[in-house]
């Protein structure tokens, strides 16, 4: 869903170490599949740029009026976009060419910091966006922001892990092709060996705090599988039979019913074994 609202760059902030408070710039560097130049939280992950509003800034600012831009350790403050709608896979525009995809909606606040000490709500958990760079260029304060693409918040999040060497834009178009009755964002196709280690990393790097509501392992055999044991308690653990995406949406629907958030996941399971078209995707 696209929409037209448009607002702007309040603030960018910066630091050199993480868990500290960040120091606002009036220009930056956004690097595309990393995040800021020069600060801490930029990397290959995918919280590279972290978001807060403006608005929702200044209702903790009226409790604690000493309050400065960063202290929340916020990359970017943008002011008038609707951001409690973005959910995942949402992309904003800032400045002439920067455009970053949401990553996760919110984020566990560890140990409580020094705002959270002195209001009793640190807003981050709550209400900040993690974002990554998909693309590079250099904003100002002051620039344009808009909401490019609006994922809707309440639309289940569900990635799809695929053996590595798999086309990936094939897999994604035949399972689009598979749930696109079921109103689901199929937000990430991931590449995986073909082992279980491997897969066990990646199944758990999508259930810690990333908001997907389904994960999809295609064409593995059957061995890769992690053992139920190791990740009963985060999730709902189904295997798919029959033919892929018919198979696929039947087994979708008997799930139980999602919470919106990604709070815990369910994860679908489909060996090579029980299914070809799943298993020679490499063709698709």
């Amino acid at each position: 869903m696209v929409i037209a609202d448009t607002g702007c760059v309040k603030e960018i902030c910066i630091s050199e170490k993480k868990g500290e408070r960040k120091i606002p710039i009036s220009r930056a560097e956004f690097i595309k599949d990393h995040g800021i130049a020069g600060d801490a939280h930029a990397g290959g992950w995918h919280r590279q740029i972290s978001l807060l509003s403006a608005e929702d800034i200044a209702g903790v600012r009226s409790r604690l009026p000493n309050l400065r831009s960063g202290d929340f350790a916020e990359n970017v403050i943008v002011s008038s976009l609707p951001t409690e709608l973005l959910g995942l896979g949402s992309v904003i525009g800032i400045g002439h060419s920067v455009r970053l995809r949401i990553s996760q909606l919110g984020k566990e606040c560890h140990s409580p910091c020094i705002i959270a000490k002195s209001t009793g709500d640190c807003i981050m958990p709550r209400l900040g966006l993690f974002a990554e760079v998909l693309q590079g260029g250099t904003v100002s304060s002051g620039d344009q922001a808009a909401v490019l693409e609006c994922v809707p918040r309440e639309k289940v999040q569900a990635v799809l892990i695929i053996p590595a060497g798999t086309d990936k834009k094939g897999a994604m178009t035949h399972f689009n092709q598979g749930i696109k009755d079921l109103d689901v964002n199929l937000y990430e196709v991931a590449g995986c060996d073909n082992n279980q280690e491997s897969l066990s990393k990646v199944l758990f790097r999508y259930l810690k705090g990333r908001n997907i509501d389904v994960i999809i392992a295609a064409g593995f055999a059957p061995g890769s599988f992690p053992p139920n044991r190791n990740i009963s308690d985060f999730v709902t653990v189904r295997s798919v039979h029959g033919d892929g995406p018919s198979g696929l949406a039947e087994t979708w629907r008997s799930l139980p019913p999602f919470n919106g958030r990604g709070g815990s996941a369910h994860i679908l399971l489909i060996p090579s074994a029980a299914s070809p078209a799943i298993s020679n995707l490499e063709s698709v």
